[in-house]
């Protein structure tokens, strides 16, 4: 794609209705930073990454976390998302996000990116919001990882806790052991 197109969410519902997916092998759900988890029901957020230990009794400290549902407990078809002005930060940077080697991604599951043919690094107009939202997750991923002195665990929905580095790209595996 050579010239710039501007995005705009439609406001389909597409991303409030299909949370859950798999990436880099694991099944996973909407990543929530520690402070939007009291925006859902308890029960339906589990944790996404922890510092791990090897002790039992004390198995570390949960980082992220992440929303276990397809469909959004605040979306209605009829409305659309009832917070809103509330939701969180992934859900702002939506079809958008920060890799975790600092490059923007699309999400091509979203029905305008898809409509617009955009594919990663093509020139986007993406307004400001979107930007900052991408950021700030990215940010926080990059300052917990780098004070991190234990290892880190994700947590698949399907198959529990594993290793982080497990179905990661090399390049990623790099950029996780350059911020430790």
């Amino acid at each position: 794609m050579t010239e710039q197109v501007a995005f705009t969410c439609s406001r389909c519902g597409y991303c409030c209705t299909h949370i859950r997916g798999v990436s880099m092998g694991k099944v996973h759900g909407l990543t929530l930073l520690p402070e939007e988890t009291s925006l859902f029901p308890k029960k339906l957020v589990k944790p996404l990454y922890r510092y791990s230990k090897k002790d039992p009794l004390n198995p570390g400290l949960v980082i992220m976390y992440q929303l276990d549902v397809d469909v959004c407990p605040h979306y209605e078809r009829e409305v659309g998302c009832r917070i809103y002005n509330q939701r969180p930060e992934v859900c702002r940077a939506y079809p958008f996000e920060m890799s975790m080697v600092g490059k923007v991604v699309v999400h091509h599951d979203c029905q305008e990116a898809r409509r617009l043919g955009l594919r990663d690094g093509d020139q986007v107009k993406i307004p400001r919001l979107y930007v900052e939202a991408a950021l700030k997750v990215h940010r926080y991923y990059e300052a917990t990882l780098s004070r991190c002195t234990e290892p880190i665990d994700s947590f698949d929905l399907d198959k529990g806790w594993t290793g982080i580095l497990e179905g990661l790209s090399e390049d990623d595996k790099k950029f996780l052991r350059k911020l430790r």
